[in-house]
């Protein structure tokens, strides 16, 4: 019995451990398989995508240049060689320039890519950007843009069409499309100067750049609040105020003010009056202090008629000063003597002086 129980068991063990292995084995099998498939994303991943899309931008090329459609075909030639630089597509974009009418261009484009075909061994296609560019040659228009020996050489910018002109071309014939362009030369405190040049195909044209003179300095105008840059007095304007207008609201603010200063003043004198009459009602027992009070009540009350004459000589000179017509007086060539408005206080009245001409 106990012999069978240890059979048991071991046949058991022996299980537990075939299917341990067993686990073990298949783990390892799904590692491996893992391990073999994780890099395929990757490369998919590494595609190169500009080649991908320039290769598709020179399959259209070529579809518009069947089509005659040049200038679309030069562009999707031009986008394609610089997503992934190719010698063929150089020779394509030579063509479409040649055919779009820009000899010159095409004679560049040649150039470039029978350097590229040497440099890659790829000796067909050097011969065949060889054997082109020299054909275009003796048909190319050419530039030749001098600068004038004054011109100072620091400093100094002449572009074509927007771009920077080498100074190393500076008298040499350069090959040009024909067509108009916009010379343009600047320099640092100068006048710039620019010219519109036509050039003809398969002709050569010669420009020079002037002197360029200093630039002028434009003088700078006095500041006059009366009069214009003609010298003549600024006409006055429905909705804006004149000097004289705007001196006359601050002439009334001020009689309100005067105005209501006496009001005041008005007040405190009838206070100290009524103090006196109750002092003395019922018979004054201090002669003095009633007298005292008096004497207040009537300087406070001068105070408060100078306020009144004041305020009042305000509002009618701000009034005149606003409606009065304006007139120019010769003796000051169209401008206005500034007013003069001051006054002075006296222990029984006041005067309020304006001087100037209106």
């Amino acid at each position: 019995m106990a012999k069978r129980e240890m059979d048991a068991t071991n046949r058991n063990g022996s299980r537990a451990r075939s299917r341990s292995t067993l686990c073990v084995r298949a783990l390892l099998v799904l590692v491996a398989c893992l391990a073999w498939l994780a890099p395929l994303p990757l490369r998919a991943q590494q595609v190169p995508q500009p080649k991908v899309a320039a290769e598709a931008l020179f399959n259209e090329g070529q579809k518009l240049l069947f089509e005659r459609d040049y200038e679309a075909a030069c562009r999707r030639f031009e986008q394609s060689q610089s997503l992934d630089p190719g010698v063929g597509t150089l020779l394509y974009l030579g063509e479409c320039y040649e055919r779009l009418g820009r000899p010159a261009s095409a004679w560049a484009t040649y150039r470039e890519a029978e350097s590229s075909a040497r440099a890659a061994g790829q000796w067909d296609r050097n011969r065949v950007a060889h054997d082109r560019a020299m054909r275009l040659e003796p048909t190319l228009s050419k530039l030749t843009v001098s600068v004038a020996a004054q011109n100072p050489r620091e400093g100094l910018e002449v572009t074509l069409n927007g771009k920077l002109l080498d100074a190393a071309l500076y008298g040499n014939p350069v090959p040009i499309d024909p067509g108009r362009y916009e010379l343009v030369a600047r320099a640092l405190g100068r006048t710039p100067w620019s010219s519109t040049i036509e050039v003809a195909p398969g002709q050569g044209r010669a420009v020079e750049v002037p002197v360029l003179q200093p630039a002028k300095a434009e003088p700078l105008a006095a500041a006059d609040p009366y009069a214009s840059s003609s010298g003549a007095a600024p006409a006055d304007t429905g909705s804006a105020l004149s000097p004289r207008q705007r001196t006359s609201i601050i002439v009334a603010a001020g009689g309100v003010a005067a105005l209501a200063t006496g009001v005041v003043l008005g007040l405190v004198a009838q206070g100290k009056d009524d103090e006196a009459k109750e002092s003395c009602a019922n018979g004054c027992t201090d002669p003095g202090r009633s007298e005292d009070l008096n004497e207040s009540a009537r300087n406070w009350a001068t105070g408060a008629n100078i306020a009144y004459g004041l305020g009042a000589a305000a509002l009618v000179t701000g009034g005149v000063l606003y409606f009065w017509p304006e007139k120019k007086s010769s003796a000051t060539s169209g401008r206005r003597a500034p007013l003069d408005i001051s006054a002075q206080l006296g222990p029984k009245g006041g005067l309020l002086m304006v001087g100037g001409v209106l």
